[in-house]
């Protein structure tokens, strides 16, 4: 635990920080008033901690503004490398509790420039909020895994400068996507990967379906197939966006409408290119040849509520690709989306089946802002929902009536006399 003394000062600068516009001159005065200090390094069972560790730890605001502050320290005799290491080393994990933007990665690259040590601590504290990508903040598991990649070349003594994160490939065109098998850092095995340079910059989307700028993947690569051609309405177009439809799903959208659909499971790499501008939701009335969703899925208490990350309704000339947007601070203004793909899209992810015959699309529920809540289908058995759930969960339930919008369940909190969704509905895809 740190001295009170030092806790104070610490504070006074984050403080100083929340201000805006922040007076750097003041912040330091405070870093030059308390130089012989800001080296030390306080430990206890678990971790070490300095003055700036303390500052980073759980600062929430715009993390551009640690940039210039980790300069200050720097100007003012800051040593990364100081006490083996481990000066840097603590400011790399509170790094991991701080502004939750790219901007982590930048400050990271600075304390690696100046002797900071990835030690085991570090990585350990980085693999630790990889778990984001578990809860359905995938933009933010992604960010962790960029800081992985960078922390892992640092370690290994390999240069980590051009790994960035996937924003920097924004509004840049493409020119051009290359499928090849490269080597995993982290577990030493080839994978596949796909190569998509965007101008001066590689983006680079792994077998864990990680997506960031990583020119280095050309070291290891192999077995290179150049896919330019088959993605032509998107080659020399502008990149716009890139999401999460689930964690083994990224869409790259581009500014001519169309998007780039990445699947990796189990270690094999699909793709599939849809025009955005044609109508994404099914209509009332489609027939829905099957309800698809992954093995594995969780359910609570007396098996009648289902919870997924997503569900693929199959048509019979598409398939409907269904998952919650994900608002961990404002639950209440969780959507569904819903994407066109077509009919085999990720036939290797979805493999399960509901059990349930006759099916046609009954109503799509919206909020008061119009925006999609749930998905009603009508089947011989009642009425299927796939709703909104929280977090990065879709809940899926049968009721054996028609639900007004206020009445749909939301997070564990439904009647169950209305469910009948029992176990044996839901069977493997034969």
């Amino acid at each position: 635990m740190l001295p009170e003394e030092i806790v104070k000062i610490a504070v006074s600068i984050s403080d100083r920080m929340l201000k805006k516009p922040i007076d750097w001159d003041e912040i330091e005065q405070i870093i030059e008033e308390n130089q012989s200090l800001i080296n030390r390094v306080w430990q206890d069972e678990e971790e070490c901690d300095t003055i700036l560790s303390e500052v980073f730890m759980g600062f929430y605001e715009d993390g551009s503004d640690l940039i210039p502050l980790t300069e200050l320290f720097l100007r003012h005799g800051f040593d990364p490398s100081a006490n083996e290491g481990e000066t840097g080393a603590s400011c790399l994990r509170s790094l991991c509790w701080s502004s939750y933007d790219p901007y982590i990665l930048d400050v990271a690259k600075l304390l690696l420039d100046h002797g900071a040590k990835a030690t085991d601590a570090v990585m350990d504290s980085i693999g630790w909020k990889l778990g984001e990508w578990t809860v359905g903040s995938y933009e933010t598991g992604n960010l962790f895994s960029t800081y992985y990649a960078i922390a892992l070349r640092a370690r290994a003594g390999m240069d980590y400068a051009g790994i960035r994160d996937w924003g920097a490939a924004g509004r840049k065109r493409l020119t051009g996507v290359r499928l090849a098998n490269a080597i995993n850092p982290e577990e030493n095995r080839k994978e596949k990967h796909m190569i998509l340079s965007f101008e001066d910059l590689t983006l680079v989307i792994n077998g864990y379906c990680e997506s960031f700028i990583n020119p280095y993947v050309w070291e290891t690569a192999e077995e290179i197939s150049d896919i330019s051609e088959e993605l032509k309405p998107i080659l020399g177009r502008k990149l716009k966006s890139i999401s999460y439809s689930e964690s083994s799903a990224v869409c790259l959208d581009f500014f001519n409408h169309y998007r780039l659909t990445v699947c990796v499971y189990e270690g094999v790499l699909t793709y599939e290119l849809t025009d955005q501008k044609k109508n994404a939701l099914p209509a009332v009335g489609e027939r829905i040849l099957a309800c698809r969703y992954r093995e594995g899925f969780q359910y609570a208490e007396d098996v009648r509520e289902y919870s997924q990350t997503g569900v693929l309704l199959v048509t019979e000339d598409c398939s409907y690709h269904i998952y919650p947007t994900y608002y961990s601070l404002f639950p209440d203004s969780q959507t569904l989306c819903c994407d066109r793909h077509s009919r085999d899209w990720s036939k290797g992810i979805y493999t399960e089946t509901v059990g349930v015959t006759g099916c046609r699309v009954h109503d799509i529920v919206r909020n008061d802002r119009n925006e999609p809540i749930a998905f009603c289908i009508r089947c011989e058995e009642g009425y299927l929902y796939a709703a909104v759930g929280g977090g990065n969960e879709l809940e899926l339930f049968l009721s054996t009536i028609e639900m007004e919008p206020a009445e749909i369940p939301k997070s564990h909190s439904f009647n169950k006399n209305l469910l009948q969704l029992d176990y044996p509905i839901w069977e493997r895809d034969s």
